[in-house]
């Protein structure tokens, strides 16, 4: 797998169905954020699809913050300060 001449990546079929499969779970977070009609609880979907996703590099200090951020949210301080935020964007 490599970029070929013209930039593009080349893979082959099973390296992509490969890839594909390994992404499966960023697509049913997108399918429930998209399900869900609450701004707060879709916020909730998010970070837990960023845990996912920082989970999947080699660093530490993203999981790390991501989690800290992610459970900050999930408090009832977290999800009064999301709703209050909500409330003043418009819509």
């Amino acid at each position: 797998m490599a970029d070929d001449e013209y930039g593009a990546y080349d893979a082959s079929w099973w390296d992509t169905l490969a890839m594909i499969q390994q992404l499966m779970p960023l697509v049913s977070y997108a399918q429930r954020c998209l399900n869900e009609p609450d701004p707060y609880r879709k916020g909730i979907i998010v970070a837990d699809a960023l845990e996912w996703l920082a989970s999947r590099s080699k660093t530490q200090v993203d999981d790390e913050v991501v989690k800290l951020l992610g459970d900050v949210v999930k408090t009832p301080e977290g999800e009064r300060l999301i709703r209050y935020v909500i409330s003043k964007v418009p819509a």
